[in-house]
């Protein structure tokens, strides 16, 4: 600023935009925080619902799994149940 321009009112007028642009900075360090704090909070949610959708397609994986291998005993069972019918019918004419 060159010296000619130079007045206390000007000097006061500076010091009171300075005053105002500082709060206003500080505002915005404050909704800086907050949303960086809102988005660290977003981060974990998503990695708590990342490892929730794992382990939903584990037990999905392992139900399936358990449903086959009912169907095979479910088929075992009633391949079990023909033999007995079956020896049971042979039996029958003696």
């Amino acid at each position: 600023m060159r010296e000619e321009g130079f007045s206390p009112s000007n000097f006061s007028e500076l010091k009171e935009e300075l005053r105002t642009q500082r709060k206003e900075t500080k505002n915005l360090e404050k909704k800086v925080e907050e949303l960086m704090a809102r988005v660290i909070n977003a981060e974990k949610v998503i990695n708590e619902m990342r490892e929730m959708k794992t382990m939903t397609r584990e037990i999905h994986d392992k139900c399936t799994s358990f449903s086959n291998r009912l169907d095979q005993l479910e088929e075992r069972v009633s391949a079990i149940e023909d033999q007995m019918n079956e020896m049971k019918r042979e039996e029958k004419p003696k």
